[in-house]
């Protein structure tokens, strides 16, 4: 993946695929739907904080 490419995702000029998603996670020792935040309807509605949880 070069920098572009993830910059590109970053700013919401490209889009990547669940699997690479899924990767940048492992890599950041993080969940999806916290790299997702407020983009999920289910955070929405659920006016989470963006705090990881054990």
């Amino acid at each position: 993946m070069s920098v572009n490419y993830l910059s590109n995702i970053e700013t919401g000029r490209d889009i990547c695929s669940t699997v690479l998603l899924l990767g940048i996670a492992n890599l950041l020792n993080t969940s999806i739907d916290y790299i997702l935040g407020d983009n999920l309807n289910y955070n929405k509605m659920n006016h989470t904080t963006g705090e990881q949880h054990a």
